[in-house]
């Protein structure tokens, strides 16, 4: 029989056969790890195949915004932190629950190669960056007092949870009723690898921002991605602007000796071989006639910091943050201040509240079925917060 593992529920519960303990620990390989292997056709019809490829390519959008601009990666960054800073924890009324479920993603973590804390880390960040979030679940059986025994009607338990690219988790539908029934992970670009598929049972999918009739969550960077490029553009312009001006532009006039009001080639030959040898520092000393004018931008230029404002105003609004927090002093008061990072830890509270309830439904619920503990007994259900 198994040793008591002091949680009640498991040691008064009735066991099955169990197998010889495994010598150490088992180290479980990624279910979505690549092979080399010949790609199937996994989409069903032409029409699923477009949407696919709009999904698809708006998340290598954001993974590239991502990863290429300063401002995008630091307001997701940003968030992140706030989410993950204070940790996180589990409540519940029974002790017993509460430790058993921390003793089980010890477990994970020992088994799976990967701390629980970093993969929920991990999970913040795509939460928050595509919208969609993807845990692909292995199952198995193993000989520890903390893991239950699969009976005949139900799944294997879980033994630890994989981080999946949701750029890559591709949907399946039922040809007869057109449900999801499940998902498949292709592979790299550049390798032939066949997509590796994953019933709905094994698939923890945190979405976003999910809209009516749809099970894919929709990122906030979407409506701010327009903006960035606007305001990535502008400050193109004004560099050029700087580049060009930086060096004021001369302009030589040299007298006309003919009368015919077009002068002689050979006194423009000469000006510009006298600008062309001059040195950084040097000047020119012209007879009477010549007339050598300087070029700037003046009074004239542009004035384009209102115009950077209000782009840099719009981008910062779509991303959720302010100037202050991006490293931005401009000058605003205490409790302006106050208030614009209120705002913001207001939306890294709904972030956090999002994904703590679908923890708590898709995770904490199925790990207390498998530990014999009833999800919907008030005294030993268990949040996550």
């Amino acid at each position: 029989s198994l040793p008591k593992t002091g949680f009640s529920r498991i040691d008064e519960a009735p066991k099955r056969g169990s197998r010889p303990a495994s010598p150490g620990r088992p180290v479980l390989i990624d279910p979505i790890g690549p092979t080399i292997q010949d790609r199937n056709r996994f989409f069903i019809d032409p029409c699923e195949e477009r949407l696919w490829e709009d999904r698809k390519l708006q998340f290598e959008t954001i993974d590239l915004a991502y990863r290429t601009d300063s401002y995008i990666r630091q307001g997701i960054g940003k968030f992140v932190e706030l989410c993950t800073r204070e940790g996180w924890r589990i409540d519940s009324e029974d002790p017993e629950v509460i430790q058993y479920l921390q003793s089980r993603f010890l477990l994970m973590g020992a088994m799976s190669g990967k701390s629980f804390g970093i993969l929920i880390s991990e999970l913040v960040t795509d939460f928050i960056k595509y919208g969609n979030a993807f845990w692909i679940k292995k199952r198995g059986s193993y000989d520890h007092p903390l893991i239950p025994q699969a009976d005949s009607d139900r799944h294997e338990p879980v033994l630890a949870y994989f981080r999946a690219d949701p750029k890559r988790m591709v949907p399946t539908h039922s040809k007869e009723t057109g449900r999801l029934n499940g998902w498949e992970y292709l592979g790299s670009k550049g390798v032939k690898a066949k997509p590796k598929t994953f019933a709905l049972a094994d698939v923890v999918h945190f979405p976003f921002n999910v809209e009516a009739g749809q099970f894919w969550g929709d990122s906030d960077l979407l409506a701010v991605l327009e903006d960035v490029r606007a305001y990535r553009q502008s400050e193109e312009y004004i560099i050029r602007l700087l580049y060009k001006h930086l060096n004021p532009l001369l302009h030589h006039e040299v007298p006309d000796h003919t009368g015919l009001g077009w002068g002689r080639q050979e006194d423009v030959d000469a000006a510009r071989v006298a600008h062309n040898v001059i040195a950084p520092d040097g000047l020119i000393i012209t007879p009477p006639g010549h007339k050598i004018t300087m070029i700037g931008a003046e009074s004239r230029a542009l004035r384009a910091e209102g115009y950077m404002d209000l782009l840099q105003g719009r981008m910062f609004a779509g991303l959720g943050v302010n100037k202050l927090v991006m490293g931005n002093s401009d000058g605003s008061s205490l409790g302006t201040a106050d208030a614009m990072t209120a705002t913001m830890h207001n939306k890294a509270k709904y972030y956090h509240h999002q994904m703590a309830e679908l923890l708590t439904h898709h995770v904490l619920t199925e790990l207390l079925i498998e530990g014999r503990y009833d999800p919907l007994d008030d005294s030993v259900r268990a949040y996550w917060l």
